[in-house]
């Protein structure tokens, strides 16, 4: 049986245990033997960061966009650690950014990481920093089932567990496919030419609101599904921009029941005890 288990760090792991128990450990998490351990693999993913496996467990690491295991590892003699290769989500260019060690001249060609599109991108500087990522002077052109072209002066972003942060100068894009930018599945659209933007998306268990201006013009649109926090429940995902205004929310709707609920029972609560 698999247990969710809420995890505060970049790995949020669903366990699965024989005695049916829920692990202890956060990133990397400890995995006993005889455990399968699914975890999320968070953006700049290296094999530096492994976990201690015992004998007989076995390590399960996807992609932030998707739950398909990319790597699989499995100790048979003494605890080693286990070394297995991630690729994070590289479906449009800003997740590009995000998985790309940070590294001047980048010049890159090829699939993207669901295999359904093919890119090529420049820039002066772009890649993942401590925290963040960086792109300076970029252009790219993206197609398949997403399609996008890009250019840019610059893009900085900042992550945190809270939530993220980012500001773009002097872009132009377009794009339409099936990766949206909030990373769910489903369709998106959009147009934009803007001198500068700025966007934060705050968020807790998978749930997030985003909300950003622009000195700019644009419209775009996309609605999808994803599963953030790796817990098994999936979140609706709608975003919507117009003219220098965008936002957007992912919502599981386990929550919105359990908000619900929580509601109405207090609601009922203070209804018996105001006519007590």
């Amino acid at each position: 049986m698999t247990n969710p288990v809420s995890r505060s760090g970049p790995f949020q792991p669903d366990y699965t245990n024989a005695d049916d128990a829920p692990f202890e450990g956060s990133r990397p998490p400890s995995v006993p033997e005889g455990a399968t351990a699914v975890c999320t693999a968070p953006a700049g993913y290296t094999t530096e960061d492994s976990a201690e496996l015992s004998t007989g467990a076995t390590l399960l690491l996807s992609r932030s966009s998707s739950a398909s295991p990319l790597g699989v590892t499995t100790t048979t003699g003494p605890a080693t650690s286990a070394s297995a290769e991630v690729t994070p989500s590289s479906n449009n260019n800003s997740e590009r950014t995000s998985a790309t060690p940070v590294e001047g001249l980048y010049a890159r060609a090829g699939a993207t990481s669901d295999g359904d599109s093919f890119y090529a991108g420049v820039a002066g500087v772009k890649g993942a920093v401590d925290g963040g990522k960086l792109e300076v002077l970029s252009a790219s052109v993206q197609v398949g089932a997403q399609d996008e072209v890009q250019v840019g002066l610059a893009r900085v972003g900042v992550r945190s567990q809270a939530g993220s942060w980012e500001v773009r100068t002097i872009e132009a894009e377009i794009h339409q496919g099936v990766h949206n930018p909030d990373g769910s599945t489903g369709s998106n659209a959009g147009v934009a030419a803007t001198a500068i933007a700025a966007e934060v998306t705050l968020g807790s268990s998978g749930n997030t609101i985003t909300l950003g201006v622009s000195a700019g013009s644009g419209m775009e649109v996309s609605t999808g599904v994803r599963d953030a926090d790796a817990d098994g429940n999936d979140e609706q995902c709608v975003r919507v921009g117009f003219g220098p205004v965008v936002g957007g929310v992912c919502i599981e709707s386990e929550s919105v029941s359990e908000v619900a609920t929580a509601f109405y029972e207090d609601v009922k609560s203070g209804i018996a005890r105001w006519v007590d």
